[in-house]
């Protein structure tokens, strides 16, 4: 009967004991969330953008804009703008924007040029309001990646442009997980991922990677679509596609055209050769010249070496490019310098390229990614 006492006195000592640890880890888990969540509600503050320099007085929404570190060992830094919907936020969805490249940035094309809430004025002093951005459907958040492109960088600068979409895919896709902890209001809305050109890459991969991770249900990102324009998905098709369509509207002569067809192999994943490299130059810098390959009819583009030399680029890389049409390209640089203080961001660059921000030597990928199109939502191409 005593050995027996003495049992019983051991289990629930020994169950006291593990209760107390479980609380005391419990605790310090409460603890850390408790304050990670008070450091994410604080940078948020920090984010908070109250005003943009020539920024039109009649705006009526919240703009927010930083950094989210999603390699804390290296620290990668990848830059955000979030712009909300003036009308009932709380009930539209989060779209997330892509620029392509590889290599151009999400806030000098995507947010200064397109679907952004604002527009450049003319002669680059100012804002307007972008009557037809997507922003009176949608939260808009920009995203410059990978690191390197636009504003966001790495503390270790031989890491910026490298790492292969593989990495850009990880990488955004840890910056979402970490931003929704700065956004918690996000984390159950319909989320969508847009973009054009070299997301056609970006894009799939990012999804992909989502479809597969949300299978923990405390990580679901609530995905319901991916929508991208003038995708760069296969080379092949690509190429062919976009020297066809230059011929059918007299931006190259029939020569040019049939010369790129024989000197350029676009089965071949390292396409190209140096002739079929200088064949593309000749028939971008001579013939196209500066017309606008987004939009054929707009009054002819300003040439981007009235401010810093254009480099020649590769056919893989400039068969997408563009200049703005209602802004001088040192005017949109020179912007993109002011806004420096007031969206707290690192300034990275010292020149320009093609006058937008775009860094080319940004590692691409040539393979095909039709097979990464079945994400588990829907998908359009436009």
């Amino acid at each position: 009967m005593e050995l027996r006492g003495e049992l019983g006195s051991s289990r629930t000592w020994f169950w006291l004991v593990a209760l107390l640890f479980a609380y005391a880890s419990f605790t310090v888990k409460s603890v850390e969330s408790t304050n990670q969540l008070k450091d994410e509600f604080v940078q948020r503050a920090a984010d908070r953008v109250k005003w943009l320099p020539g920024q039109p007085a009649s705006f009526t929404f919240r703009q927010y804009a930083g950094y989210v570190n999603v390699e804390g060992d290296i620290g990668r830094h990848l830059f955000y703008y979030l712009a909300e919907s003036p009308k009932n936020c709380s009930g539209k969805p989060l779209v997330l924007w892509l620029n392509g490249g590889p290599g151009c940035s999400s806030m000098g094309n995507g947010w200064a040029e397109e679907l952004g809430p604002f527009h450049i004025t003319e002669n680059g002093t100012g804002l307007v309001l972008n009557t037809k951005s997507w922003i009176r459907y949608a939260n808009l958040l920009f995203l410059d990646s990978p690191t390197g492109v636009g504003y966001s960088y790495s503390d270790n600068p031989e890491e910026n442009h490298s790492g292969g979409d593989a990495r850009t895919a990880e990488d955004s896709y840890t910056f979402l997980i970490r931003w929704l902890e700065r956004f918690p209001e996000y984390k159950t809305r319909d989320f969508y991922i847009t973009g054009e050109s070299y997301a056609g890459h970006y894009i799939p991969q990012l999804a992909a990677l989502i479809h597969e991770r949300n299978k923990d249900a405390e990580l679901k990102i609530n995905l319901k679509g991916i929508m991208v324009g003038n995708p760069s998905t296969d080379n092949y098709y690509d190429s062919i596609g976009a020297i066809d369509y230059w011929l059918s509207h007299a931006m190259i002569s029939p020569k040019t055209h049939d010369d790129l067809h024989r000197a350029c192999n676009f089965t071949d994943p390292n396409c190209c050769s140096q002739e079929c490299n200088d064949k593309y130059y000749y028939a971008n810098q001579v013939e196209i010249g500066g017309i606008d390959s987004y939009n054929v009819n707009s009054p002819s583009c300003p040439s981007a070496d009235d401010g810093a030399p254009q480099k020649r680029r590769r056919l893989t890389q400039s068969s997408r490019s563009k200049n703005p049409v209602h802004v001088k390209p040192c005017f949109l640089f020179q912007f993109q310098f002011d806004l420096l203080a007031y969206i707290g961001a690192r300034n990275q660059r010292t020149n320009y390229e093609g006058g937008y921000l775009c860094v080319y030597q940004t590692l691409g990928e040539k393979r095909s990614l039709s097979d990464r199109l079945n994400v588990g939502c829907s998908f359009c191409e436009w």
